[in-house]
């Protein structure tokens, strides 16, 4: 679970205790101009509208169609193959310009990150036994949670406020209308992660568009 609290700007940082020779430091991350508020759609109440917005690691489009191949139980409505992603971190509401002026924090860190694979677990109600939520469960391998240590490290220096819940990494395959008896389909799938995307939820409730994206090491 993050803090709430958000580190001073140029205060040091560690070096990724997951990737060792990843010196976080030099990322980058704080990027806001005095005065400007993340935290809100836009520093500017007359300004563009926000946009809902998240950054993830997509998943490539064969595991998706395999993915997307497994049984939904109890009529749950289908995510589509091509919006199938892993999210590693939710941003809400957030101002254009404020998003591109984060992207080159993203960069560095993508850049500095070395791609790994990830194993979901299983397929099942997600967060819990009584979830609304068909999900493949992916395992809190230490690469993983690096990735995300270090990408809320960025966020939290650029004013965005921490994470109220515990990092729970999981690809949404449906939503179902109320909770299941299904049982759970045992995996495993391998999931490469090779790539960041920052991604738009669009108001129109199409599916989501990728903005930007950065390979990983």
């Amino acid at each position: 679970m993050r803090s709430e609290s958000t580190r001073a700007l140029g205060q040091p940082r560690l070096t990724n205790p997951t990737f060792p020779h990843i010196n976080t430091s030099n990322l980058g991350c704080g990027i806001l101009t005095p005065g400007h508020r993340p935290d809100h759609p836009s520093s500017d109440p007359g300004g563009p509208p926000g946009m809902r917005c998240f950054i993830a690691v997509p998943v490539p489009p064969a595991l998706a169609v395999t993915l997307g191949q497994q049984a939904v139980p109890d009529q749950g409505r289908r995510s589509a193959a091509t919006d199938l992603h892993l999210t590693l971190a939710f941003l809400g509401e957030r101002d254009p310009d404020w998003a591109r002026r984060l992207w080159p924090a993203l960069a560095g860190l993508a850049a500095a990150t070395p791609a790994f694979n990830l194993t979901l677990t299983e397929i099942g109600p997600f967060p819990h036994r009584e979830g609304r939520i068909w999900a493949a469960r992916a395992e809190p391998a230490p690469p993983l949670m690096g990735l995300h240590r270090n990408l809320w490290r960025c966020l939290e220096e650029s004013g965005v406020a921490g994470e109220e819940r515990a990092f729970l990494p999981h690809v949404t395959l449906a939503r179902l209308p109320g909770p299941t008896r299904a049982a759970p389909v045992p995996g495993p799938w391998h999931l490469p992660v090779t790539e960041l995307v920052f991604q738009e939820s669009p108001p129109d409730g199409g599916g989501y568009r990728t903005l930007k994206r950065w390979a990983l090491q």
